[in-house]
């Protein structure tokens, strides 16, 4: 009996820990978008909101991205798209072997595994640090060649988008102020095109 007890504290305990498995929501319907801005972001096409475009800027420091600003005249609740960058997760998947063990050749493969996450601590580490942790609320919504991942935390700045392609290796990130009004115009006018 007292074994029985140890194993459902010990199951308890890993579960507690482990990464949250996101809840599949539906894709926001597509709408109409007057004066929508046309943004092409690699093979991600968004028609943005002149309420979300007050100002397009690309800054010269940190990590390259495409920042939009609400208010011409203010960095507040600004909103950035980037790639997010594989290299260092990739060394740690690497390192520990879970590439091999799970089949995990780049950042969509290794999102796609949060449809049913393998019990490895050392992934649930991996994800965390993508910001896939016990704090956050996750959801994932599919249209299309897309999968988006919401992350929504207690603190908004960590507040992120993940977007993948099908057959596509790169991982696309938005960051910034994402509120649900925010999500549901990004996803409503978000198609997968590439570049012309």
């Amino acid at each position: 009996m007292r074994a029985l007890i140890g194993l459902v504290f010990l199951l308890t305990a890993v579960l507690a820990m482990a990464t949250p498995v996101p809840k599949h929501v539906p894709w926001p319907p597509k709408a109409p978008c007057a004066g929508c801005v046309l943004i092409q972001f690699d093979h991600i096409e968004l028609r943005i909101p002149a309420t979300l475009a007050g100002r397009i800027l690309i800054p010269d420091i940190g990590t390259p991205a495409l920042t939009l600003l609400p208010s011409p005249d203010s960095a507040d609740n600004g909103i950035y798209l980037l790639h997010e960058d594989s290299a260092s997760v990739m060394a740690v998947l690497k390192r520990e072997g879970l590439d091999h063990r799970y089949g995990v050749h780049n950042l969509p493969e290794l999102l796609r595994l949060l449809a049913s996450p393998p019990p490895d601590k050392r992934l649930d580490q991996v994800f965390t640090v993508l910001g896939f942790d016990d704090s956050a609320t996750i959801t994932v919504a599919r249209r299309g060649k897309l999968t988006v991942w919401r992350i929504v935390h207690p603190d908004p700045v960590l507040n992120v988008l993940y977007i993948a392609a099908n057959d596509h290796t790169k991982l696309y990130k938005i960051a910034g102020h994402i509120t649900d009004a925010t999500w549901q115009d990004l996803l409503a006018h978000m198609t997968f095109s590439p570049p012309p």
